[in-house]
């Protein structure tokens, strides 16, 4: 009952979720992106390229358990969290994260599909993800595409409805994901009392090298740094949901997931203190943060 209950959470959240950020983030927010291209760049192959195949690699290896490597892989192509850009707003480029954000959602309608076919080509589907690519495309058009290219036109045609929906939509997505949280705590939770300590290690180490990636491919600014740091460290979780419940293995993977949040919620602000120390403020004109 509670994976069935955690399905069904998961299908509500998710669109809410992904409107929630196109009627948020507007024409400034993108353009800040896109001027500097070779950020986006970075950030895509640090989010697209970089984490899954460090997930692979960790699968063809064989060194690793099955549910903790698969976990991480269903992870590392996820989009960024909602809540990232939230702890932007202090030492990160709000702007920068919130353009990225959506953009991803998109871009994952294309790479998830192209990542489960690698893994496919590599020998690893069958033995681990068994997913085919087809329902995954309809999947992600239906949950990421539709809702966030929704959200965008509402932003850019009709700007005064979409201040009006902003809150309420906003709402009704946290309601939904604290529903999901509570759900996931009572079913992994328990998984987790089990895990060995071999296992929890392995995927605090994998969001420590999430946080490196973040900071390498992020520069040369200590603010686009924390930003795809962020962003790298705090995974929605909801499409790796999503690609488990496919496969049946929902309850496999959510300790992974559950452990993968926690080790990001404590390693960003670590990483945000300990740059504090050693890198100058960003400039201004790089850090501001634009209302949509």
């Amino acid at each position: 009952m509670l994976i069935k209950a955690i399905t069904i959470a998961v299908l509500i959240a998710q669109p809410l979720v992904t409107y929630s950020i196109g009627i948020e983030t507007g024409g400034p927010q993108l353009r800040a992106l896109f001027r500097h291209r070779g950020l986006f760049w970075r950030y895509f192959c640090a989010t697209f390229v970089v984490m899954p195949a460090i997930a692979i690699a960790m699968g063809l290896s064989g060194r690793f358990a099955q549910g903790v490597w698969v976990g991480l892989a269903l992870m590392s192509i996820a989009p960024p969290a909602p809540p990232a850009t939230r702890r932007l707003r202090k030492a990160g480029n709000m702007s920068i994260g919130l353009a990225w954000q959506a953009t991803a959602f998109l871009l994952a309608v294309a790479m998830i599909p192209l990542t489960i076919v690698v893994a496919q080509r590599l020998g690893l589907v069958a033995s681990g993800l068994n997913l085919s690519w087809g329902p995954l495309l309809s999947r992600s058009a239906l949950f990421f595409a539709g809702p966030m290219l929704l959200g965008l036109l509402t932003r850019r045609y009709l700007p005064a409805v979409a201040n009006a929906l902003v809150k309420p939509v906003s709402v009704a997505a946290n309601v939904a994901l604290v529903v999901l949280t509570v759900l996931v705590l009572i079913v992994a939770v328990p998984v987790i009392a089990h895990y060995d300590v071999l296992s929890i290690a392995v995927i605090v180490a994998f969001v420590a090298i999430a946080v490196l990636v973040g900071h390498l491919f992020g520069g040369p600014r200590r603010d686009t740094r924390i930003t795809l740091v962020a962003m790298l460290a705090a995974r929605f979780p909801l499409p790796a949901l999503i690609l488990a419940q496919q496969n049946d293995k929902t309850k496999m993977i959510l300790p992974v997931i559950l452990v993968y949040i926690i080790a990001g919620v404590l390693l960003t602000p670590l990483y945000g203190r300990l740059t504090k120390r050693t890198s100058p403020s960003a400039p201004a004109a790089m850090t501001s943060s634009t209302t949509p």
